[in-house]
C-alpha cells in the first residue's frame, strides 16, 4: 500500500520498463542504481500490482506448532490480520476448517475484496469466532505514512513530498468516494471499520465519511477504529470522545521516527503526536 521495492523479474510481470512514466496512483516512482525502475513509492501500489498475482504459499495448516506453542505458554492468545485480500480469506479459512489455528484470529477483508469475501461469507456471519477465525469487519486505507511522505495533511510537508514535490501536503490513499461508499455499506450491514488515518486531513475525512454513513445516530459505538491516528488535532480528540470513535494510536513512532516527524511537519506539530 505504502511502497514497494521490486527487482527484475516483478518488472518483467507487470511490464515496467526504463523510461516509463510514473505509474497512475504512484506517487512517485523511483530509479535503482542497476535497474531502470525499482520501488514505487506512494499512497498505493499502481493498480496493476494486484494483490492476487503473486503466488500464495501452501496452507500449512500445521506447520508452526513448536513456535504456536510457545505463544500460548507466554499467553498470546489473540492475534489480529488487519487487511485482509479475498484469497488471503479463503486461506485463512481453510486452515481454521482444518484445526489450523491454536490461538484465536480476527481479520479485517480490505475494501475492495470486500464483494469477493461476501459471496461465501455474507456480512451476518461476520464477528462470530468459527474454528479460532473471525471475520471482524472492514479495513480502509485513507492515506499513507508520515516518514514515507504519504500521509494526507492539512498542511504542507517541510521537506516536500517524495518525489520532490511542492507545498505537498500528501494525498488520500483510495479514492474518497470510495471509501465513502464502503464506510456507508459496511454500517448498513453493522460491520466493524478500521479506517486507516495517519494524517490530520486523512482523520477529518474519517469524521467526514463517519458523519455521512452513520445517519441520524452520530454517536451510536460502533466500535469505529481510526488505525494508527498518529497526527490527531485536539479538536478532533474532541469529536472522537463525543461520537464513540477509537484512535488506535502508533506508539512506537514516537521513538523510531521521532526525528524523521520533526524535519518532516515541524517540532510542534510532531510533539503532539499520538497524543
Amino acid at each position: 500500500m505504502h511502497g514497494a521495492v521490486i527487482n527484475s523479474k516483478a518488472m518483467e510481470m507487470f511490464g515496467y520498463s526504463d523510461g516509463m512514466p510514473t505509474p497512475p496512483a504512484a506517487s512517485s516512482f523511483g530509479r535503482g542504481r542497476r535497474q531502470p525502475s525499482r520501488p514505487g513509492h506512494g499512497n498505493r501500489l499502481p493498480a496493476d500490482v494486484r494483490q492476487d498475482a503473486v503466488p500464495h504459499a501452501r496452507d500449512g495448516a500445521r506447520r508452526g506448532q513448536g513456535r504456536a506453542a510457545d505463544l500460548r505458554r507466554r499467553r498470546r492468545h489473540h492475534c489480529q490480520e488487519a487487511a485482509t485480500h479475498a484469497p488471503q480469506v479463503a486461506q485463512l479459512q481453510r486452515i481454521a476448517k482444518a484445526g489450523g489455528f491454536i490461538i484465536d484470529v480476527v481479520t479485517y477483508p480490505f475494501m475492495t475484496d470486500l464483494e469477493a469475501v461476501w459471496k461465501t461469507t455474507p456480512p451476518a456471519e461476520f464477528g462470530k469466532y468459527v474454528n479460532g477465525l473471525k471475520l471482524g469487519g472492514c479495513k480502509i486505507t485513507a492515506d499513507g505514512s508520515p516518514q514515507g511522505r504519504t500521509a494526507w495533511f492539512t498542511t504542507p510537508y517541510l521537506t516536500g513530498g517524495p518525489a520532490g514535490e511542492k507545498d505537498w501536503k500528501g494525498e488520500p490513499g483510495l479514492p474518497p468516494e470510495a471509501m465513502k461508499a464502503t464506510m456507508k455499506t459496511c454500517y448498513d450491514n453493522n460491520l466493524q471499520v478500521l479506517l486507516h488515518a495517519n494524517g490530520d486531513a486523512a482523520i477529518d475525512f474519517l469524521l467526514e465519511a463517519h458523519k455521512a454513513a452513520a445517519g441520524t445516530d452520530l454517536a451510536k459505538d460502533r466500535r469505529t477504529v481510526c488505525i494508527h491516528c498518529q497526527f490527531i488535532r485536539p479538536d478532533q480528540l474532541q469529536q472522537f470522545a463525543e461520537l464513540k470513535l477509537i484512535p488506535s494510536l502508533f506508539t512506537d513512532h514516537t521513538f523510531f521516527f521521532g526525528d524523521t516527524h520533526v524535519k518532516n511537519r515541524g517540532l510542534q506539530q510532531a510533539s503532539f503526536i499520538s497524543p
